[in-house]
């Protein structure tokens, strides 16, 4: 509520999606002011919050919805619209086939396009899209991510290093002859 363009906001936990909570804020913009994009409010936020803090999506409504006793009915708030988000200029595409096979589970999961060097918060991720990531990670590479290392490995390029590390571990492991690892 502190950015200028802001009146009014409710921060809420929303499942859309099955099993994915997700922070949503729903802001009133304040009289004379242009709605701001949703990538600026997350950069704001972020100077102040905790990244899993940072609501990862953001509505621009007129008014709240209200109860019959005046309060704000969050059970009438609307689900918040997929951004779709441009390139920026310095749009980074993935270099490797790793950071290919990992944006691609970033895209599946935040629900828009990733670069190789685009920061997971930036991009609305939290720690339930971490959780997926990490898992469907752990599926297509046959290793052991954490959501903690996607939350820590914050772009798509960190992540593939920490998965080739992994994996290259793991068959050094094996040609050693000294893997404790699970064979897959």
């Amino acid at each position: 509520m502190r950015h200028p363009a802001v009146l009014d906001a409710v921060v809420s936990v929303r499942e859309d999606e099955p099993g994915l909570p997700r922070l949503v804020a729903h802001v009133l913009v304040a009289p004379g002011a242009e709605p701001p994009a949703g990538a600026e409010l997350r950069a704001f936020a972020a100077r102040t919050l905790p990244g899993p803090m940072v609501p990862s999506a953001f509505v621009t409504l007129d008014r709240f919805p209200l109860t019959e006793n005046g309060k704000t009915d969050r059970a009438a708030l609307p689900a918040p619209v997929p951004e779709t988000r441009e390139p920026a200029a310095g749009h980074v595409p993935p270099r490797t086939p790793t950071e290919e096979a990992v944006a691609a589970l970033w895209e599946e999961a935040l629900e828009t396009t990733v670069g190789a060097e685009d920061d997971f918060f930036a991009l609305g991720g939290d720690s339930l899209r971490a959780l997926l990531i990490a898992s469907r990670a752990n599926d297509t590479f046959g290793v052991t991510l954490t959501p903690r290392d996607v939350l820590v490995n914050r772009t798509v390029a960190a992540l593939a290093d920490l998965v080739e590390e992994q994996v290259l571990s793991e068959l050094e492991d094996a040609a050693r002859g000294d893997s404790d690892h699970e064979e897959r």
